[in-house]
């Protein structure tokens, strides 16, 4: 009976402390108070990247604690039973082989988890330098979903419209052990110092062709459409660039955008592309599906979805 009630001990102790983390969250929904946001938001610069940032620090949590769960159980094992000739090495291998596995997990959740903050910076530092092109009239989308991905971010001139895929790539040191941010564009690949890729100007390409079948859905639209490629931090060589349909710049303050975007004037092509872009941009549930803190009546208080869909209250 030792044994077995130190394992209780420990069970209980947890549903205590998971207890009182949700208390709170039950007791904000129950105070008859409700959100102001009742309308579909705009997306903000990295959204995508940062929800499933979020979701991977859920699995980040499950693996670590079913790491000290198999470590707990080890501790727990009566002694005679580890003692065992045959029983402690069948033990001892199933534990170390689970360790193992549980830490693979975790050591590439963390892996991922940087490789997302850094391009959702990169998303976020883009954003805020396009937003200030809206001084010259330009409006500025970010983070818009579609069946093929999502594009980070849309600049909507009045001569130009621009698809921005933003790249964070992080830079090596060179030999005198400064770093190296100088990239070459000859109009087909970027060449790193460390690496030579074409993958981020076929995504953007892609992006623009889509977007452009989009807008011109109705054969209004003939508003060019621009693909765009982001390096932030970096210095684009364009010596030896050919004609390329991509355009490849650093963001800082969309200095290399700000011509191409046009003189302000009424539009009626430019004021429908802002609109058809607009409600692409526009998150598909409202803030207050999720904030509402009276929403444990109507919604359920796991998965914030609501309790009856067809009638949600």
């Amino acid at each position: 009976m030792e044994y077995l009630s130190q394992p209780l001990t420990i069970i209980l102790l947890c549903l205590i402390i998971a207890a009182v983390a949700y208390y709170p969250v039950w007791r904000v929904r129950r105070r008859g108070r409700y959100s102001p946001f009742s309308e579909n938001r705009l997306r903000l610069p990295g959204e995508s990247l940062r929800s499933t940032m979020s979701d991977l620090h859920s699995k980040f949590a499950l693996w670590y604690f079913l790491l000290v769960l198999v470590l707990i159980a080890f501790f727990l094992l009566p002694t005679p039973l580890i003692h065992a000739p045959i029983g402690g090495v069948f033990l001892l291998s199933i534990g170390l082989v689970l360790l193992n596995l549980i830490a693979i997990r975790i050591i590439r959740i963390v892996q991922s988890l940087f490789d997302y903050k850094l391009g959702a910076e990169g998303e976020e530092y883009t954003g805020q330098e396009l937003n200030l092109l809206a001084r010259y009239g330009a409006f500025v989308f970010h983070d818009i979903p579609y069946k093929y991905g999502n594009i980070d971010h849309v600049v909507v001139g009045y001569d130009n419209i621009f698809v921005v895929e933003t790249k964070s790539v992080r830079k090596p040191a060179g030999q005198s052990g400064k770093k190296e941010s100088r990239v070459e564009y000859d109009g087909r690949k970027l060449r790193f110092p460390h690496f030579t890729t074409d993958a981020p100007l076929r995504q953007a390409q892609c992006h623009a062709d889509c977007l452009a079948r989009i807008l011109n859905e109705d054969g209004r639209c003939s508003i060019p459409v621009v693909p765009v490629v982001a390096l932030p931090g970096w210095y684009i060589d364009r010596t030896n660039c050919t004609v390329s349909a991509v355009r490849v710049i650093n963001p800082k303050r969309g200095n290399s955008l700000r011509k191409q975007i046009g003189q302000r004037r009424s539009c009626d092509q430019f004021n429908s592309a802002v609109r058809k872009i607009e409600q692409l941009a526009r998150v598909n549930s409202p803030l207050a599906s999720i904030t509402d803190p009276d929403a444990a009546e109507h919604y359920n208080l796991w998965t914030n979805e609501p309790r009856d869909k067809r009638n949600p209250g």
